[in-house]
């Protein structure tokens, strides 16, 4: 396989986790603000940051079947970029009945870019069954508005400096549909910056969190 491009002072966010037994992952990207190589200090920082953001924002509104394990930060500057991880094993905390390992909380990540297609998403691990509404695809109006407050609090505190350098969450794009419907390689890849965000009031589904077929 062909490396992918560099993107010049950005970072990878992995927030491995485990949900009913099987190894899931959440992937986000972290830019700073002068676009240049990260110091193994910065990226120990940042790693140290979102691993410590993610447990307080949005450990509570997950069901303790799930649990985060490391997060790792990887500079894509280049291909020898610095890396860090910062372990741990802390599961959810949300009240009711385990739900399907597949079940997700879907957060759209807003940027100022208008495009066709998807647009950054998290999806996040199932809280219990008590934020359901009578309708078992709708959360609860009151769990739409903590998750709300989760996101913007978790994009706040990681819109800030992280071992001396100032930067915010991002999006990256290495590809795009050109007028013909062919797909090219973005040289170099877009970056976006996270502006707002929005919770889906229904249920979502991950179904690779279910694990492989075993028939």
């Amino acid at each position: 396989m062909a490396p992918q491009e560099p993107v010049q002072g950005v970072a990878k966010l992995i927030f491995n986790g485990a949900s009913g037994g099987v190894q899931v992952a959440n992937v986000m990207h972290w830019g700073k603000d002068s676009r240049t190589a990260f110091t193994q200090a910065e990226i120990g920082a940042l790693a140290t940051a979102a691993r410590s953001n993610f447990v307080q924002h949005f450990i509570p509104h997950i069901h303790p079947d799930y649990a985060l394990g490391s997060v790792d930060a990887i500079d894509l500057t280049t291909e020898v970029g610095v890396v860090a991880a910062v372990g741990g094993s802390t599961p959810g905390t949300a009240a009711g009945a385990r739900l399907p390992s597949s079940t997700a909380v879907c957060i759209t990540w807003k940027i100022a870019r208008r495009y066709r297609g998807g647009h950054p998403r998290t999806y996040l691990a199932p809280p219990g069954d008590v934020v359901l509404t009578a309708s078992p695809n709708t959360w609860d109006n009151d769990f739409v508005t903590a998750i709300e407050g989760a996101a913007l609090a978790f994009r706040n505190a990681l819109n800030s400096t992280m071992g001396g350098a100032p930067g915010e969450l991002v999006c990256v794009h290495r590809y795009r549909t050109n007028s013909e419907g062919i797909r090219e390689t973005l040289k170099p890849p877009l970056v976006d910056v996270f502006v707002d965000s929005s919770v889906d009031t229904r249920v979502d589904s991950q179904r690779r969190r279910l694990g492989p077929d075993r028939g």
